[in-house]
């Protein structure tokens, strides 16, 4: 058996949905660049923009958090805290995705998202503090 996988499990569903978020923002950048004709770049399309930004913004912190959110789960974070960090994340990016759809300026969507975002940060890097002083 693999050290890891007797060791994370709780992560797996989530980490399922975010690929699928992931998949269909993927999706969704390809859809709009056949459809506006823009092989490179946004070609100052400011739909291409907003849906390059989204997918974007999703690989900019959705890897990195869910690295934490994992190696806490190795190092036995407690089950409620976990779940409610995954849920934050993933409702994180819905929010920021539909605000900035809906929005090029500041949305409440996109702060929802941002202010989420925040809070799964900063509360899991202090959860490895106290893992690690424990």
């Amino acid at each position: 058996m693999n050290l890891f996988s007797s060791q994370i499990h709780l992560a797996l569903p989530y980490l399922g949905i975010l690929v699928l978020m992931y998949f269909a923002l993927t999706v969704n950048v390809i859809r709009n660049r056949w459809k506006h004709r823009v092989g490179l770049g946004s070609g100052q399309n400011s739909i291409m923009e907003q849906v390059i930004r989204i997918h974007g913004n999703f690989g900019e912190y959705v890897p990195f958090l869910s690295l934490i959110l994992i190696v806490l789960e190795i190092n036995k974070a407690t089950p409620v805290f976990l779940h409610t960090y995954w849920i934050l994340l993933i409702l994180s990016r819905v929010a920021h995705a539909w605000g900035l759809w809906g929005s090029r300026s500041v949305s409440r969507g996109r702060t929802l998202g941002m202010t989420l975002t925040g809070v799964v940060m900063l509360g899991s890097s202090l959860m490895l503090f106290v893992q690690f002083f424990k």
